[in-house]
């Protein structure tokens, strides 16, 4: 059911770890880089990609700091 609602959203999708590692992507995101196959980009990290596929724009200070966030619970 994730799944189906990751695909549905009409936007690039994807998640990392905190080691910056590709855990998945939705469709999208993989048409978006030139990839065709979600086990060409699990584990690894953007600068693991393809040539082409790192030509993506992505600001990797800003994913690094989204990553590293801790948050803390509303009350």
């Amino acid at each position: 059911m994730t799944d189906n609602l990751i695909e549905a959203i009409p936007f690039s999708i994807y998640w990392k770890d905190t080691s910056q590692r590709f855990l998945g992507c939705n469709a999208r995101y993989l048409a978006d880089i030139g990839l065709l196959d979600k086990t060409l980009l699990i584990n690894k990290t953007s600068t693991q990609l393809p040539k082409h596929a790192k030509d993506i724009y992505c600001n990797m200070d800003v994913e690094k700091l989204i990553i590293q966030k801790k948050y803390r619970e509303c009350s």
